[in-house]
């Protein structure tokens, strides 16, 4: 009997069904009971689903949702009651949705949360122990052109998942210990995004692109454009490699940064294929490719495919997508609003002609082509009267992101159109394993617009036709005021719309109309305008002209908020108002509190 049990076990961890880490006759008693018998009493783990999230070191599977046909309790679970292959158990939750909510409840999926780490090296790559020699021109640390072919792989996305001892479901029934092979994967942060593909009869050749779509597109109006292009490591024939590379792309479309930042997303992916039949997109002779030409044509033709505003048209990359951008905003001087350069460099003089964009600069000390690149970069655009601002003390890349966070705030209060942040220590391609993760630079990106006195914004005419409507407006003669401000719209004035959508709101010089007051607010908070933005909210919340919501209320109070300044201050107080009543959320007074205070602290008086 005991030589049967055995041969039984071993076939089944040839399966991968079932391995054994407690003793043979045990674990064969366990297996039969699971697998032979067919009672009501026992029973076992039906499917493992394996769920990925995105980080700046890729793809990793962070969940496991475990389904099982009986409900458990919370309670009756434990971390100790599973192991993974290569994971480390962080916590588990109980649900009764097969989604990894946060939240336990009773119901019959397990989900386990695994503890994710920053697997990028972030030393000397020179030194890294298994590193292949480099040619000649980088023993001296000067770095060489990126290789014409990746040796990049899809990530490893398999998990192996063992139930380790029995669970006691709400009915009583037995569910035995059992090991499964996760047989289905969930991919929230790739599939926000849909694939296709642009062919361009000038270069004669054709690109695939990931695209992402706010969830409510509406065609009628405007959304911010975020162009992202990734390093030439990701150049493979994957389609999906800018999304699984790192979260350059990915970090956008989450739930939280829409809510702030709604935007379109674009993710070019310069393939394999691509690079064999044209050539690189990007070299270290800084000239323009006809992968450059295939990139930017295809920028173009989803600008005027889809409903963008030109206005907030924003560019990042890293390394071959940073020089991308550069080079593009290099010839298409008015394309961008403003661009955020991660871990790259081009031509020094060439850069001359992008002193006046408005720029934001990672890299790390130890890149050895992207910090002496932009190093001296820098020190041209100062000599030609640009304003730059430096961190003259090199950052932590490994402090608290509220660290981190609060010194770009710093840096972006000086109000220089160029800043240059560099990390202490680290190397080329560990810059993007955590620069994306840093929300104080994607707020400065989203507040950005184009140079209004070239854009009709706020030009001379806008200005002069704005500032006749608000001297009318002071004065009482609202009839006039309204002729101007609508004048001003017209010409683009960011704030033009919000004083039209006074004059409805309260009757100044029209008859008052709440509704009519909602849509200009609306059209005020499209153009960045914050007050405008707050007055919107403020609509929602009372329900005055529109359906009462407050959660809309809150996202556009949180908007509003966000530059922290007197300006912002009336949303910043509106959010302790939520938060003390709590409306659309819990009641919480240290929040409420917090959100006072920090109104207080800019001068405004509650």
């Amino acid at each position: 009997m005991r030589r049967f049990q055995k041969i039984l076990a071993l076939s089944l961890v040839g399966t991968g069904a079932f391995m054994l880490p407690a003793p043979l006759p045990a674990q064969a008693a366990a297996v039969q009971s699971c697998e032979l018998q067919s009672t009501a009493a026992v029973q076992c783990l039906q499917k493992v689903t394996a769920v990925t999230h995105v980080y700046g070191s890729g793809e990793q599977v962070d969940e496991a949702i475990l389904e099982y046909p009986k409900e458990l309790l919370p309670s009756s679970v434990k971390s100790t009651d599973f192991a993974v292959t290569g994971k480390e158990i962080a916590s588990v939750t109980v649900n009764d949705k097969p989604e990894p909510t946060g939240e336990s409840k009773a119901g019959r999926y397990v989900i386990l949360h695994f503890i994710t780490k920053n697997n990028v090296y972030d030393g000397d790559l020179s030194q890294k122990t298994g590193r292949p020699e480099k040619p000649y021109a980088d023993k001296e640390r000067k770095g060489t052109d990126a290789p014409r072919r990746s040796s990049r792989k899809l990530p490893d996305l398999s998990l192996h998942v063992q139930q380790l001892r029995p669970l006691t479901a709400i009915d009583g029934t037995t569910l035995a210990p059992l090991t499964l092979e996760a047989t289905a994967i969930k991919e929230p942060d790739i599939e926000r995004f849909q694939q296709y593909e642009y062919t361009d009869k000038q270069v004669g050749a054709t690109i695939p692109y990931s695209l992402y779509l706010p969830r409510n597109y509406d065609p009628n109006k405007k959304y911010p454009l975020l162009f992202f292009v990734a390093d030439a490591s990701a150049n493979i024939n994957a389609v999906k490699t800018p999304l699984f590379q790192g979260n350059g792309a990915t970090i956008w479309a989450s739930a939280g940064e829409q809510a702030k930042h709604e935007c379109i997303i674009l993710a070019p992916q310069y393939t394999a294929d691509l690079v064999e039949k044209i050539g690189m997109m990007t070299t270290d002779e800084n000239v323009w490719t006809p992968g450059l030409t295939l990139v930017t044509d295809l920028l173009h033709d989803v600008i005027e495919r889809y409903s963008v505003d030109k206005n907030r048209i924003y560019g990042t990359g890293q390394s071959q997508g940073g020089m991308a951008n550069i080079a593009i905003s290099d010839k298409y001087p008015d394309l961008f609003a403003a661009q955020w350069l991660v871990a790259c460099q081009w031509n020094v003089e060439e850069m001359a002609a992008i002193k006046d964009k408005k720029l934001w600069i990672t890299v790390c000390e130890g890149d050895p082509k992207a910090f002496p690149g932009m190093n001296s970069a820098t020190d041209l655009w100062q000599s030609l009267g640009s304003k730059v601002a430096r961190n003259n003390t090199f950052w932590d890349s490994h402090a608290d992101l509220n660290e981190i966070n609060s010194r770009v705030r710093e840096m972006a209060a000086e109000n220089a159109n160029i800043n240059y942040s560099v990390f202490a220590g680290g190397n080329h391609m560990y810059t993007w394993s955590f620069a994306y993760d840093i929300e104080a630079i994607r707020d400065w990106l989203f507040q950005q617009r184009k140079d209004d006195s070239r854009q009709g914004h706020r030009s001379f005419l806008a200005k002069a036709l704005h500032d006749a409507g608000l001297a009318a407006y002071n004065a009482g003669d609202y009839e006039k005021a309204l002729e101007n401000f609508t004048a001003a719209n017209s010409k683009g004035h960011m704030k033009a719309p919000r004083y039209i959508g006074l004059c409805y709101e309260h009757g100044y010089g029209v008859k008052a109309n709440t509704k009519e007051a909602a849509k200009w607010y609306g059209i005020a908070a499209e153009r960045g305008d914050i007050t405008g933005t707050y007055y919107l909210g403020r609509l929602y919340e009372t329900g005055s002209g529109v359906p009462q919501d407050y959660s809309k209320a809150l996202t556009l109070y949180k908007k509003a908020a966000q530059r922290g300044d007197i300006i912002a201050a009336p949303a910043m107080a509106a959010l302790g108002h939520m938060y003390e009543n709590g409306l659309g959320v819990e009641k919480n007074m240290q929040k409420a509190q917090e959100w006072y205070a920090k109104a207080e602290a800019t001068g405004y008086k509650m």
